[in-house]
C-alpha cells in the first residue's frame, strides 16, 4: 500500500504546495488590506453619520429658535402697530382741540366786531 515515492516526485509535490501556499498568503494579504479599506470606510462613514445627526438636531433647535423668534416678532409688530395709532390718534385729537379753538376765537373775534358777544 504505501510505496515510496522518487525524490523528484517529492520536489513536485513541494513545488505545488508551496506555490499554492504563497497563492494563498499572498490573497490573505490582499484580502487583509481590502478588509483594512472596508474598514476604515466603515468609520468614516460613521464618523459622518455622528456629524449629520448633530448637524441635524442643531438644525431643528435653530427651526424652532427661529419660529420662537418670529412669534416674537409678531407680538412686537402688534404692540408698535398699536403704539404708533396711539400717538396718531393723540395728534389727531390735539390739532382737533386747537382748531375747534382758533376757530372758536375767531366766532368770538367776529362776533365781537359784530357787536353781538
Amino acid at each position: 500500500m504505501d510505496t515510496a515515492i522518487t525524490r523528484a516526485e517529492h520536489e513536485e509535490f513541494r513545488r505545488t504546495v508551496d506555490a499554492n501556499f504563497d497563492a494563498l498568503t499572498a490573497e490573505d494579504k490582499r484580502l487583509n488590506e481590502r478588509l483594512k479599506v472596508v474598514e476604515e470606510t466603515n468609520r468614516q462613514i460613521s464618523d459622518m453619520n455622528i456629524t449629520l445627526q448633530k448637524q441635524s438636531d442643531n438644525i431643528t433647535k435653530l427651526s424652532e429658535n427661529i419660529s420662537a423668534i418670529a412669534k416674537a416678532q409678531d407680538a412686537e409688530n402688534k404692540r408698535l402697530k398699536e403704539l404708533e395709532s396711539r400717538d396718531g390718534k393723540k395728534w389727531r385729537t390735539a390739532v382737533d382741540y386747537a382748531l375747534t379753538l382758533v376757530v372758536g376765537l375767531l366766532v368770538g373775534f367776529i362776533a365781537t366786531r359784530l357787536g353781538i358777544g
